[in-house]
C-alpha cells in the first residue's frame, strides 16, 4: 500500500483491523508494506507523512522510497543523486521512530535518471526497496527483456531485501500477467547466479572425476542424480527444447508459454474465504466510507478534523 493522507491510511488500517482481529492482532503480525514516497528535492510530504504516522502506529513496515530524479529533482551526477536521496530516507526514517519507536522500516529508494531529451523519467536505465525489472517499453519486446534484466541483476546482487515492479511495463505504469510469470523465471535465475559457486570436496568432485575419466560420462552417477536441481537452474518457461521438438510443438516463444500459465494459474485460483460477520463488518465499513461527500473526505486534510487521539 502507500500513505495516502491521514483518512486514507487509517480507512485501511481499520479495514484490516476487522478482517484480522483488531489492532492488536495487526500490530503484533504486519498485512501491510507501506511504501512512504518521499518528495525531491529535500520535502516531506504532508500527505505522506500523515499516512507514515499512521501506519506506525498500527505497527506496519514502511519503505521509505524517494523518486529523485538525476538532472531534474536531483543532482545530474550519481554520487549527488545518492547524497541527496539519502539523507531525505534518514529524515523520514528518523519521524516514524520519533512517533513510535521501535516501527518497522526498510530504506528504499526507486531513484532514477532523467531522460534529458524529453524531460521525462527512465525508470528502465538505473539499477539499484529498489524496482528490478522494471522497463521503459511499452511491450513485452527485446527492449522490456534486456532493461528488465539490466535492472533486476545489480538489484540482486546488491543485496536489495526488497524488489517491487514485477511484469510491468512504460515505467511501471502498465501489468503484464504473462511477463510477471516469465519474472518467476528471471527472478530465480538471478537468485541462482547471486548465491554463486560453492566449493567443497563434494562440489569439486575429483575422486568423481578421476573414476569417469575420459572413457565414461556423468549421466547416470548418483553425484549428478543428488545435484543437478539444486545447483541448475531450471526454467518454467524458457524455450530449451531441441529445434524438432519446439516446431512439433507449435513454435512456442517463452512469452506464449508464460501466457499459458499465466491462463493456468488463474483457472486454479481459490480466493480465501473470510467469515462472515467479518464480511458483514467490512461491507458495512465500506458503505460508511462510500457514503461520504468529497466535502467530508478532503475536510480530513485540514489539522482539526484529524483525531490523531482516535487512531
Amino acid at each position: 500500500m502507500g500513505c495516502y493522507g491521514f483518512l486514507p491510511t487509517w480507512d485501511m488500517m481499520r479495514m484490516m483491523a476487522i478482517a484480522v482481529g483488531g489492532k492488536a492482532e495487526l500490530r503484533a503480525r504486519p498485512r501491510f508494506l507501506a511504501i512512504c514516497s518521499v518528495f525531491s528535492p529535500l520535502q516531506m510530504s504532508q500527505q505522506q507523512a500523515e499516512g507514515l504516522l499512521i501506519c506506525a502506529e498500527y505497527g506496519q513496515p514502511l519503505a521509505m522510497s524517494p523518486e529523485g530524479i538525476a538532472g531534474a529533482t536531483s543532482p545530474v551526477t550519481l554520487a549527488g543523486l545518492l547524497a541527496q536521496e539519502n539523507a531525505a530516507i534518514l529524515a523520514h526514517v528518523a519521524l516514524a521512530q520519533l512517533y513510535r519507536p521501535g516501527t518497522p522500516v526498510l530504506y528504499g529508494t526507486v531513484s532514477t535518471i532523467a531522460n534529458m531529451r524529453h524531460g521525462t523519467v527512465a525508470l528502465g536505465a538505473v539499477p539499484i526497496r529498489s524496482v528490478g525489472a522494471a522497463t521503459e517499453s511499452k511491450a513485452a519486446d527485446a527492449q522490456a527483456g534486456i532493461e528488465r534484466t539490466q535492472t533486476l541483476l545489480p538489484a540482486v546482487l546488491a543485496g536489495v531485501n526488497l524488489i517491487t515492479c514485477g511484469g510491468t511495463l512504460d515505467s511501471t505504469l502498465l501489468e503484464h500477467h504473462a511477463l510477471l510469470v516469465l519474472d518467476d523465471d528471471l527472478c530465480g535465475s538471478a537468485l541462482r547466479l547471486a548465491r554463486g559457486i560453492e566449493v567443497t570436496d563434494e562440489t569439486l568432485a575429483l575422486d568423481l572425476i578421476r573414476q569417469v575419466n575420459h572413457s565414461g560420462n556423468y549421466l547416470a552417477e548418483h553425484h549428478t542424480v543428488q545435484h543437478f536441481r539444486s545447483e541448475h537452474y531450471h526454467p518454467k518457461t524458457f524455450v530449451r527444447d531441441p529445434w524438432d521438438t519446439w516446431e512439433k510443438a507449435g513454435c512456442p516463444s517463452a512469452l506464449d508459454n508464460a501466457r499459458t500459465r499465466a491462463k493456468a494459474i488463474l483457472a486454479k485460483h481459490q480466493p480465501r474465504e473470510l467469515d462472515p460477520a467479518v464480511t458483514r463488518e467490512l461491507a458495512a465499513f465500506r458503505a460508511a466510507v462510500a457514503a461520504r461527500s468529497l466535502e467530508e473526505f478532503y475536510s480530513y486534510e485540514l489539522p482539526e478534523m484529524q483525531q490523531w487521539e482516535a487512531i
